[in-house]
């Protein structure tokens, strides 16, 4: 996207921040239970613990937000 709309002098930057700390990890874990009984269980409960730990160190909503405005307020933000 960043190349295609260089042309019309549009900046494209990618924000990546990983886990941050909201009610949607609860929400995913809460629909989890439906594949107890079927082949993925397994796997998905891996997937729920592995999400879990990330939900437990991710950021604050607040540092991710003071984090997005720093970079929005900066002239030049850098591409990723």
């Amino acid at each position: 996207m960043r190349r295609e709309l260089l042309p019309y002098s549009i900046d494209v930057i990618v924000i990546r921040p990983g886990a941050v700390k909201t009610e949607i990890w609860e929400k995913g874990a809460a629909h989890a239970g439906r594949y107890v009984r079927t082949d993925y269980a397994g796997p998905v409960a891996r997937f729920e613990e592995y999400a879990m730990r990330l939900a437990k160190g991710g950021y604050s909503p607040e540092e991710f937000g003071e984090a997005l405005r720093k970079v929005f307020e900066k002239k030049r933000p850098r591409t990723r």
